[in-house]
């Protein structure tokens, strides 16, 4: 991990290049906030394992944050689901309020469909498609079909929505997108714009926003590397 600074900026956010730390850089910059310390977690070397990590999170993933601008600072936060809902809570974005108890329930209900289902499906079917040594096609098969149901849910809740949920940007979108984005790869589903063209879409409106564009751009650059890395071993 790098090392801390000696004046700590208001957040710190703990993460490697992946689609939860993804949604991190995205929400910090949606909010505006740009000058946030980031300490990469070399994960692939067990970074994440180290003692000074696991004081931050026990359950050694990424991303986390710490929020040095709150009473008991330096205070840890990890999940991405959480993460999310912390920042929206606190800055008034992006997150209805209990005022708006509708609204406030779909933008939960579509972090936790993605928390739940199309982040963890999707980790398994990249694993077992292209990291697993060995190729065991019902595992395969078994996770495919998982996420083409995902994806075919998702595709028609967009059907007649700009957005997830109301009419703006939500955690809902921040959170889908950390992993909808690799669609545009083609690694996860084979010819998805005419399966999913709602999501399609979507995806392309979040484009128009120059945060989703900027971190995309770094993540197919970073995916790139990945991939030829890959191939040599």
């Amino acid at each position: 991990m790098s090392n801390t600074s000696e004046i700590k900026k208001n957040y710190e956010l703990y993460g490697a290049n992946t689609s939860n730390v993804y949604k991190i850089h995205i929400m910090f910059k949606e909010l505006g906030i740009t000058d946030y310390e980031y300490h990469s977690v070399d994960i692939m070397k067990g970074d994440q394992f180290k003692p000074e990590f696991l004081k931050l999170n026990r359950n050694n993933k990424v991303p986390v944050i710490v929020d040095n601008t709150v009473k008991g600072a330096p205070f840890p936060i990890f999940e991405s689901g959480a993460i999310l809902i912390y920042l929206a809570e606190k800055h008034g974005k992006f997150l209805a309020g209990t005022d708006n108890p509708i609204e406030r329930s779909e933008t939960l209900q579509w972090l936790a469909w993605q928390i739940s289902g199309q982040g963890p499906f999707s980790g398994q079917l990249f694993h077992f498609k292209y990291i697993a040594k060995e190729k065991i096609p019902y595992a395969i098969q078994r996770y495919n079909d998982e996420v083409h149901r995902l994806y075919t849910v998702l595709d028609g809740h967009l059907k007649d929505r700009e957005y997830v949920v109301g009419n703006s940007l939500t955690i809902a979108d921040i959170s889908i997108y950390g992993w909808a984005f690799y669609l545009f790869f083609n690694i996860i589903v084979e010819d998805w714009e005419n399966k999913y063209p709602n999501v399609k879409r979507w995806l392309e409106l979040l484009h128009t926003r120059p945060v989703f564009k900027e971190v995309f751009e770094d993540a197919e650059k970073s995916f790139k590397e990945r991939a030829a890395q890959l191939k040599k071993e």
